[in-house]
């Protein structure tokens, strides 16, 4: 981001636009972190009550078969 912000031409300013889409970009530099951790988060939800059930369903049919 720093790259594309000083390769820009001064130019650039002074179209419409320019500066909402470097304010987008820079929200979203801001905000990803935050959705990466609430992805992590919700996988570890999801993790830790099914491992009991995975952990079940591949030794019951092992158990009651033999």
């Amino acid at each position: 981001m720093v790259e594309a912000a000083l390769g820009a031409e001064p130019a650039a300013d002074d179209r419409p636009g320019c500066n909402d889409a470097h304010d987008i970009a820079d929200r979203g530099a801001q905000v990803t972190p935050d959705l990466v951790e609430e992805a992590q988060d919700v996988l570890a939800a999801t993790a830790t009550p099914a491992s009991p059930t995975v952990r079940a369903a591949r030794t019951r049919p092992a158990i009651t078969w033999r």
